[in-house]
């Protein structure tokens, strides 16, 4: 509660919208939109089963968000945002410990292949979802990506069954995922010290004052 992640950044509206719409384009694609509109992919279950499904996404975001992104990722800037180096590689710290913690899965009898590419998918989400939070200062709209990128991504394996990757879905994916990590790596080397000292609460004169 001490950093300021809660409030939308008033400072550049238009960029702030900007930031958000690739990260939007990566969370949406982790629907498998080809196979269901083929019919080659659908959901099985009742609608209430959706409807707690998607309950059950929200509540992963917020807790992940609030973990990574309310805290680790403002712990680990505070100290480290005197440039944009120190910035970038923080920034990227924090996005690696995120997905690197889905290593995990292992132990609940993930294969390693599946692992590694959840890994690699995670930091690249991670990432944006820090990067999203520095210009907006909003970790509701982080939330929001991560329930959507969960519900898009899971609902088909959960709820249904069918053919989720299929050729042109990989080949959309792939490209998409590369472009976003080039766009967001831009956007990233972009933030400056001063948008980061917004994610933390200003001292009065009077706490900056000598004893």
């Amino acid at each position: 509660m001490k950093y300021n992640v809660f409030r939308l950044a008033k400072e550049n509206r238009a960029k702030v919208l900007l930031c958000t719409l690739v990260p939007l384009a990566v969370v949406v694609n982790n629907f498998p939109i080809i196979g269901v509109i083929s019919g080659n992919a659908y959901v099985t279950s009742p609608s209430w089963y959706i409807a707690l499904f998607a309950l059950e996404a929200l509540m992963i975001g917020l807790f992940e968000e609030f973990a990574f992104r309310g805290v680790l990722l403002p712990f680990v800037l505070e100290n480290r945002s005197s440039s944009r180096k120190s910035i970038f590689w923080a920034t990227v710290i924090s996005s690696a410990a995120f997905g690197g913690i889905h290593i995990f899965n292992l132990f609940a009898g993930a294969g390693i292949g599946g692992v590694l590419l959840q890994i690699g998918y995670s930091f690249l989400i991670g990432g944006m979802c820090a990067i999203v939070l520095l210009y907006t200062r909003c970790i509701w709209i982080c939330v929001l990506l991560h329930a959507i990128y969960d519900f898009c991504g899971y609902l088909i394996p959960t709820l249904g069954e069918g053919i989720i990757w299929d050729p042109l879905t990989v080949t959309i994916t792939t490209a998409l995922g590369v472009f976003a990590l080039v766009f967001m790596l831009k956007w990233l080397w972009c933030i400056t010290p001063e948008t980061v000292k917004g994610l933390y609460p200003q001292k009065s004169n009077k706490e900056n004052a000598p004893d």
